[in-house]
Parts: C-alpha cells; structure tokens; sequence
C-alpha cells in the first residue's frame, strides 16, 4: 500500500512541518527506523512527538514487523516553529540533507556531523547551496554550520 508520497521524502517533508502552520502527522509504513532524524529535529526546537496510529489490518498495511520493540510508526508535528542552532548528527543520506535545510532555516551556527554520507547522494551539496546564496562551509570533511 503506497498513497504515492515517497518515503525518501519523509525527513524534508518533516522539516517543511516545523515551519507549516498547525498540526501534521507522518506516518511510516515502508520501513521499521526511518524517524532517525527526528531527536536531531528536537534538538533544534521541533515540536514533535511519536505516536501510534489505529491500523485496521497491520499486516497489509506495514512492509515491516509492525510489533517489533521500541518501533515508532507515526509522528505528530506542531508547527510553526522557530528552529535554533544545535550539534547534530547524520543518521542516514536523505535525512541528513534534511537537517542541512533545518540548519538552514534555523537561528544561530549549526554544526553537523556524518555529512560523508550526503555525499553519496548528492554531488557538490554545499556548493550547490552556496550557489542559492546559503552560508554554509565545510571544513574537514564532518563540518556544515
């Protein structure tokens, strides 16, 4: 079951919430640990909070063990929200672009760690954003303020 919003998408589309107006959930069905962004978000001031949505038929709805221990399926995002500098760390690719456009968008110098794995995805990141007029530098390799 896909409604046709890209899991990939997930972390982006969280950090868009953070600044959207009012209450917005995410829930995931694709894969079991895809929130990893999330306690990075919270760093940062993001006003979001886990919780479990009512399934009717978990087995078609979820491509994972839907039971598993410690499993977090949905999230709920309370927007806007004035996001403020934090040290964070990269947990996969896609939600580590994710937190170099929260860093973006949020007050103060930020610092981010793992940026290696953004590069397996996206070619000239920083001189990309640099390009749109972003203040961003990297220095040694695991530094994005």
């Amino acid at each position: 079951h896909y409604p046709g919003f890209m899991t990939d998408w997930q972390a982006s589309w969280a950090v868009l919430m953070t600044q959207a107006q009012g209450a917005s959930a995410i829930h995931e069905t694709v894969f079991s640990n895809r929130f990893g962004y999330v306690k990075e978000l919270k760093k940062m001031g993001a006003k979001i909070s886990y919780f479990e949505p009512e399934v009717k038929d978990p087995e078609n709805t979820y491509n994972f063990d839907a039971t598993e221990k410690n499993s977090k399926h949905a999230i709920k995002i309370i927007g806007p929200t004035m996001m403020h500098n934090a040290i964070l760390s990269i947990s996969d690719l896609r939600a580590g672009a994710s937190l170099v456009v929260a860093a973006l968008a949020a007050s103060g110098e930020t610092t981010i760690h793992g940026v290696h794995l953004i590069d397996r995805g996206y070619e000239k990141f920083v001189e990309k954003l640099v390009s749109l007029g972003a203040d961003v530098v990297r220095e040694k390799d695991s530094y994005i303020p």
